[in-house]
């Protein structure tokens, strides 16, 4: 009970609320089914994001960019001319966000491409949807996807499993049903699943989830619906084989696979402040303190 009042105070006091009126009931709910009501009912709501030109502006909007450019920017793959058009109709009917539309090369993930992206870093653009635009024509719609925090805005896709998890026991089982579709968009213009929808992370994968996550979700829609199983299957497929036991994550000696990066220079999204406990010890042992900018973008070492 001191737990749930605890929390309708810490509510109302977030709202500017001195006065408020609570029903027994809900203090003597169990915490555990009012988080669980909670999670389904609003935090998921509050976690959704949308690419298309009503969720550019949340999105686009990325804490992690410190490079002084902050016009928002969105990337579109090679081959998907009807998506390309609609952004720049977006950008052309919301000048305010002053969107700056690139249209990336057939092949995406090369490094000395990728790290020439790090001045200029933008969202990547996810699975949509075509739809009735009510003029009788058609226009696109993004998928909804969930961020695992109010900070995020783009699709993590290591995190994505687990979320998918999580929405599959509250019932929204389209919404994970989304996160495969952006799944298998990733796999067929960028390559591989993404650790996540921005442009620093084209060389980057995640682990191989799709294939259990995609069950878990198939399993709950209908299983005769062919075209559906197919997609995410065919691209389960490419992925294993062109990025999990293919060069140079397959070690032939030894059997396993590796993530290998082929990445070059430090990750642009690093902060100053994920090394502060090392530079402390850095500065007691007398040694410079970690410094993550272009000074250490040193080649790598193989033999390291």
């Amino acid at each position: 009970m001191l737990l749930n009042l605890l929390q309708e105070l810490a509510l109302a006091r977030d709202h500017g609320r001195k006065r408020i009126v609570l029903d027994e009931a809900r203090l003597t709910e169990n915490p555990v089914d009012c988080l669980s009501c909670m999670i389904k009912n609003s935090f998921w709501h509050s976690l959704t994001r949308r690419i298309n030109g009503e969720g550019l502006e949340i999105i686009c909007a990325d804490p992690k960019n410190r490079t002084g450019h902050v016009n928002p920017r969105i990337y579109v793959p090679h081959g998907e001319p009807a998506m390309a058009e609609y952004y720049q109709k977006v950008a052309s009917e919301k000048p305010h966000l002053k969107l700056d539309v690139q249209v990336l090369p057939p092949k995406p993930d090369d490094p000395v491409f990728v790290k020439s992206l790090n001045s200029k870093p933008g969202i990547l653009a996810l699975a949509m949807n075509k739809i009735d635009d009510g003029r009788g024509g058609k226009t696109l719609k993004g998928i909804p996807f969930i961020v695992p925090g109010a900070r995020f805005n783009e699709l993590y896709n290591w995190d994505s499993y687990f979320i998918s998890l999580g929405l599959l026991v509250d019932g929204k089982v389209t919404m994970a049903q989304g996160m495969i579709d952006h799944f298998i968009f990733e796999i067929k213009h960028y390559g591989k699943i993404l650790n996540g929808s921005h442009s620093y992370y084209l060389c980057r994968t995640q682990p191989p989830f799709l294939t259990n996550m995609a069950l878990q979700i198939f399993n709950q829609l209908d299983q005769s619906d062919v075209d559906a199983n197919r997609a995410w299957l065919k691209r389960a497929i490419i992925e294993y084989h062109m990025i999990w036991v293919a060069k140079p994550r397959i070690d032939p000696k030894t059997g396993p696979s590796c993530y290998r990066p082929n990445g070059l220079g430090i990750s642009p999204e690093t902060e100053a402040t994920h090394f502060r406990k090392t530079d402390d010890n850095l500065q007691k042992s007398g040694a410079a303190a970690f410094c993550p900018t272009d000074k250490c973008n040193i080649p790598l070492d193989p033999q390291v």
